[in-house]
Formats: C-alpha cells, sequence, structure tokens
C-alpha cells in the first residue's frame, strides 16, 4: 500500500499449487506454497488465498528501508499490421479518392485517403507466424493451421452478417506527372522586405489541363486563394504572423487536383507592430519537474495592444495543446503567468498567443524546453 507494485496470483487444477508472482522497480519475487509430495491442498487454497499474503508480508520486510519508486512508461512504436497494432478491423490502405484506386507516387497529397477496408479473418491472415513484424502473407493459405484457424472466423462472420471488402489493386493513373502545373513569382520578389500589412501577390501559371484555382500560404499556413485569372490576390498579412524570416509559396491546382508550387522567401518588417520575445524561460532550457510551480514571463514592446496573454504548452511534434494560464490586462510590458504543475518529462513546445483590443489572436514565438 505505500508503494507502486505489480503482482499476480495463480492456481493449478486442484489446488496442487498456489503462486503469487510480483515485483516493484527494485525486486522481483515469486512465492510458492502447496504440499511437497504433491498432494491436494484444501479447496479454496488458491494463489491469492495462501501465497499472495506471504509474498506481500516478504515484500514490506525487504523494501522497508529502500526508497519509493515508480514504474518507467516503456517507450515502443505500435506496429502498423492488422492483429498486431491492437486493431482487426480491417486492411488499412492508401487510396485517391478521385478514382478509388491506391494512391500512386502522381497521387496528389489532397486526394490521398486512409481507408479501411473491412474483413474478418484470423490472424493468420494477417502475420507469418514466423516472422511477425514481416510482411503480410501473399498466400496464407499455405500456412498448415490457416484453414483451421479460418473456419470459426468464418462462421462468426456469417452469423454476424460480415462480408469481407476486398481492397483495390490497381494504382492511381489518372495522375500524371506531365499534367503538373507550372508556377513562377511575379511580385514580391525573393527575399523582398514587407513593411505594410496588406501586400498584393502575383504569379504566373500554366497547366495542361488548365489552372483552377491558386492557393497562397506563408509558412505552412493557409493565407488566401484566387479562382480566376490571372490569380492575383490582394493579402491582408495575419496580426498572428510575426515579423521576420518567411516563407510564400504559392500553390496552383488543376481540374484533376493536379498541383505545383512555387516558393519565395520575405521578411515582414511592419510598423507599429507588436514584438513578442520570451524572457523566461529560454529557448532549449531543462526544467526540473521538482522546480514547479514555475514563473513563465514574455516582453511585448507595446502593451496599449494588449487585452490578455494566454500561456500554452505541447509536446513537440504534437497539434494538440494544453493550456496553462492566462494574464487580463497587464500592467507591465513584462508579462508573467504561473506554470502550476509539471507535465510528464519530455520535450515541450511554449508559446503565448495575445488577444488585443479588437479580438484578434497573435501567436508568440514558440520555444522548445525539456522536462526531467
Amino acid at each position: 500500500g505505500d508503494r507502486p507494485a505489480a503482482a499476480k496470483t495463480g492456481t493449478t487444477n486442484d489446488y496442487h499449487d498456489a503462486w503469487t508472482l510480483g515485483y516493484t522497480p527494485q525486486l522481483a519475487v515469486g512465492v510458492w506454497v502447496g504440499n511437497s509430495d504433491n498432494a491436494e491442498m484444501k479447496r479454496g487454497a488458491d494463489g491469492s488465498m495462501v501465497a499472495a499474503p506471504i509474498w506481500q508480508k516478504f515484500m514490506k520486510e525487504a523494501l522497508k528501508n529502500l526508497p519509493v519508486e515508480t514504474f518507467a512508461k516503456p517507450a515502443y512504436e505500435i506496429p502498423d499490421k492488422p492483429m498486431l497494432g491492437g486493431d482487426a478491423s480491417g486492411v488499412k490502405v492508401t487510396i485517391d479518392r478521385m478514382t478509388g484506386l491506391l494512391a500512386g507516387e502522381n497521387t496528389p497529397e489532397e486526394l490521398k485517403e486512409e481507408k479501411t477496408f473491412k474483413q474478418a479473418h484470423s490472424i493468420l491472415h494477417y502475420v507469418n507466424k514466423d516472422d511477425p513484424l514481416g510482411l503480410i502473407p501473399a498466400d496464407p493459405a499455405k500456412d498448415e493451421y490457416y484453414s483451421h484457424w479460418e473456419e470459426a472466423v468464418a462462421e462468426w462472420a456469417k452469423a454476424n452478417n460480415i462480408t469481407n471488402e476486398l481492397p483495390p489493386t490497381e494504382y492511381d493513373s489518372l495522375h500524371q506527372l506531365s499534367d503538373r502545373p507550372m508556377v513562377s513569382w511575379s511580385s514580391p520578389a525573393d527575399n523582398q522586405t514587407i513593411n505594410q500589412p496588406e501586400v498584393v501577390l502575383r504569379i504566373m501559371a500554366f497547366a495542361p489541363r488548365g489552372v483552377k484555382r491558386v492557393a497562397y500560404f506563408i509558412d505552412s499556413q493557409l493565407v488566401g486563394a484566387s479562382y480566376q485569372s490571372p490569380f492575383d490576390y490582394s493579402l491582408t498579412i495575419p496580426p498572428m504572423i510575426l515579423n521576420g524570416g518567411h516563407t510564400l509559396t504559392a500553390k496552383a491546382y488543376d481540374d484533376l487536383e493536379n498541383s505545383g508550387q512555387a516558393s519565395i522567401a520575405i521578411s515582414l518588417e511592419r510598423q507599429n507592430y507588436l514584438n513578442i520575445s520570451w524572457l523566461e524561460p529560454s529557448q532549449s532550457t531543462t526544467l526540473s519537474a521538482g522546480g514547479f510551480p514555475f514563473n513563465l514571463m514574455v516582453n511585448v514592446d507595446d502593451l496599449s495592444k494588449v487585452k490578455k496573454v494566454d500561456f500554452y504548452f505541447k509536446a513537440r511534434g504534437s497539434q494538440g495543446s494544453t493550456w496553462i494560464n492566462y494574464v487580463e490586462s497587464p500592467v507591465g510590458n513584462n508579462i508573467g503567468a504561473v506554470w502550476s504543475s509539471a507535465p510528464p518529462n519530455g520535450a515541450y513546445q511554449l508559446y503565448p498567443v495575445i488577444t488585443n483590443w479588437q479580438g484578434q489572436l497573435i501567436g508568440g514565438p514558440e520555444i522548445t524546453v525539456s522536462i526531467e
């Protein structure tokens, strides 16, 4: 009761043997109870009744002078295979949504979709028992046990009105490399500095099947789209995109979603713009879990534009974020908030989100920290 522990009891038929096997991070112990001549014990003399109390008393005595330790969570990758990955719903393949065929090397990313084709099979349909992590067997029926295992599954599927869905075997041939649009920038110029909140985007685009639309991105964020030739676009740069260096990309599409793109570098130096920088912690800092609560602090150069500051963190590489704390109507340019409790050990990205007095959100810079 005073420390994390794990244990499993067991009893053989007719109470010949009673077992308890268990461990803490420091010690593993097994207890057996039975008669030396293998005679049956009294009925009810199972592992939990006769072996577990001995195990518990021994462990308490053996560990009484040792520190309490917790179990380390194992790190492993779940195999992306039916059955082995904990999923037996069917076969997952990536298809082209336009044709329904397997996605090929020329299938546009926007049309790729992972689809599960429902099937009911035994594990031997997906796993070679001599190479469990290898390829799915091309002819699983060659395994001498396959038919015996499949028979029961087939009866269950029939009783539950489940029909196996066959995934496509042919690849998308509708999309061709030769059909991809070609794009080049007219304005702004590569490495141009932009010091106004508005800019007109101009490109030249050609496609064998014709250009249907052009989408514009700053870094990976979609900021606008044009649907009529010559596909110019008047962009008001979102306030959440900070001053500094960025990549501006134009991506042209045809009627089959074939796409081609061109990118240039730009530098944003808008005047009267809110600049945000981190004071605590600094980039690549390692924080001790024992050092929490921790005081976060950012600096803003124009307090008159700040109504509220929210602080967030997310695991590095993750899309989901966790809210930490907020400050309403700050009174100084150095704005701090308390991070109450440490997340699990690992690498995280911290960032503030500023709400101005017009209700616009301005994303602050992300920094990476480690928790140990």
